[in-house]
């Protein structure tokens, strides 16, 4: 389970100090610690999950377990470096066929498949099992919504000692903390895809830059907004301070209902935005179906109807924004967001600096990525 950002974490050894030598000069030897002690779970293996995966097990988490009992085929072979050629013609899903590549990444990591369906999973499983974060790739709306009430559902205040360990601990240093499983969703549909993140109460630490006061001033300034001291002056001191922040749960993000007498701030959200809503209400009218390139007239139909019980502007979503997002993801848009959602996993299991708050996404036909607060 999660900890707090004030926890002490366990230690790691010479060698992964050797190895994870720039990441910990980068972000901290304790950020570090706590990404090695993390346990990830990864609902769905798909060419996306590998983008994440890859990052994740590079920067030292404890152990990774992939939950997909698809069979393996020779798309799913083409699609991503993730899956092992050599199984090609063997009976096996599409989460083992991962763990070899995986594996060979950082052997320090625990790769693991883990078999069953998303809909089996318990807080028992999650709690038992002590999962950091839940991460469900290219899930059905449904799916999503189930997970993100699991997370929120295992919740609670559990003993955690003053070395980081979890409730198996034999020391006599113990402390309540609240723990809690951070949950993640996160999918690419063409050209475009989206990063949500669900961290409830969100404990971390950023750095406060001290720079020298001039009359009146305050000393303390965010080093992200700070400007460079000229040359000769006083070097800028940076030290930590604690902040916390509030999410929203996934099922209040898929209420969001967006102001129509702000249409200058609407025409100014991605389009993407506003597929990736789309999307989601074309899988609740299909059993959890994804669209394809032939789902077009039904989308512009939904769109529409969307549009109206949303009271926003039909043109807010052109049919070639809608016809790109029914394409396979290209691998750049998978690089992209796969990098984004494992950088905000590593932040946000590692509780150094703030996550984004909460919905990103990205358009691959404009190049850009944008982050809203929702729900």
């Amino acid at each position: 389970m999660t900890s707090s950002a004030v926890e002490a974490p366990t230690d790691i050894t010479a060698q992964e100090a050797e190895l994870y030598d720039r990441q910990i000069r980068l972000w901290g030897l304790d950020a570090q610690k706590r990404l090695r002690a993390s346990r990830i779970l990864m609902v769905g293996a798909t060419p996306l999950t590998g983008e994440i995966a890859k990052n994740l097990v590079l920067a030292g988490i404890r152990s990774l377990t992939l939950m997909d009992d698809s069979p393996l085929s020779a798309d799913d072979i083409d699609s991503s470096f993730i899956y092992d050629p050599s199984l090609a013609t063997a009976a096996t899903t599409r989460a083992e066929a991962a763990l070899s590549a995986l594996h060979s990444l950082n052997p320090m990591v625990e790769v693991s498949a883990k078999s069953g369906q998303p809909e089996q999973l318990t807080a028992d499983v999650l709690a038992n099992e002590d999962y950091d974060a839940v991460l469900a790739i290219s899930q059905p709306v449904e799916v999503l919504q189930s997970l993100g009430r699991l997370c929120r559902s295992v919740t609670y205040d559990g003993e955690v000692n003053s070395n980081g360990a979890g409730n198996n601990s034999n020391s006599d240093s113990s402390a309540k903390q609240r723990r809690q499983v951070q949950f993640f969703a996160a999918d690419c549909f063409g050209c475009h895809g989206y990063v949500f993140l669900d961290l409830q109460r969100h404990e971390f630490a950023t750095e406060l830059a001290e720079v020298p006061p001039k009359a009146g001033q305050d000393s303390s300034v965010d080093p992200k907004t700070a400007a460079v001291p000229a040359a000769g002056s006083q070097p800028v001191e940076t030290h930590l301070i604690k902040r916390s922040a509030d999410y929203a749960d996934f099922e209040s993000v898929l209420r969001t209902r967006w102001d129509p007498a702000k249409l200058g701030s609407l025409r100014r959200l991605s389009p993407a935005l506003y597929l990736a809503f789309l999307l989601f209400e074309f899988q609740r009218a299909n059993n959890g179906a994804r669209a394809g390139p032939n789902d077009v007239d039904a989308l512009k139909t939904l769109w529409r109807a969307f549009a109206e019980s949303q009271q926003l502007p039909a043109n807010l979503l052109d049919e070639a924004v809608l016809s790109s997002g029914l394409q396979p993801p290209s691998c750049p848009v998978l690089a992209i967001v796969g990098g984004v959602a494992a950088q905000e996993v590593i932040k946000a299991v590692s509780h150094k600096d703030d996550p984004f708050n909460n919905f990103f996404v990205f358009d691959g036909i404009q190049s850009c990525g944008s982050v809203q607060t929702l729900g």
